[in-house]
């Protein structure tokens, strides 16, 4: 009871220090005490990915970063569809190079919204990825690779 105890302390603390007026504690993974932070004029509603405080063993108390938000979360963007995977993408994935890519999906489709949702959740379904590929640049398409629209200088092909 005592390390609970403690970990409260210290989420507490840290939540007050970033504008927070309440904690409730949300599960024990990763080795830490997990606590979600909110403030209770929010009826424990938010916007975007809730803020969650880490507690480790030695009571150190750490705001988590979206990569362990969604894994506190049990977050698998294969889950999403339409334009919430293709936000996921553009806002949030790792990997912003091709976050990059995946923002030509919607100009190779010639802005046909439907039509490069369905792409993308294709994409992630058959575990391939989008390219673009520059002829300028030297770099051509193999025949495995799928055209899927024109981009300024280029095409926009699934591998």
């Amino acid at each position: 009871m005592a390390i609970k105890t403690s970990s409260r302390i210290a989420a507490k603390k840290l939540a007050t220090e970033n504008g927070f007026d309440t904690i409730r504690y949300k599960k024990s993974c990763f080795g830490y005490v997990v606590f979600w932070a909110s403030n209770k004029s929010d009826n424990y509603e938010c916007v975007g990915y809730p803020t969650f405080i880490l507690v480790d063993k030695e009571n150190k108390a750490t705001i988590a970063s979206p990569d362990e938000t969604r894994a506190i979360m049990d977050f698998d963007y294969k889950k999403l569809k339409g334009w919430d995977l293709y936000n996921y993408f553009i806002n949030d994935h790792p990997n912003r190079d091709y976050a990059s890519v995946v923002a030509l999906l919607p100009c190779a489709c010639l802005h046909d919204i439907d039509k490069a949702a369905a792409i993308l959740e294709r994409t992630i379904k058959d575990r391939r990825r989008l390219v673009a590929i520059y002829p300028g640049e030297g770099e051509v398409a193999t025949p495995d690779m799928e055209y899927v629209g024109g981009i300024m200088d280029g095409g926009l092909y699934i591998k």
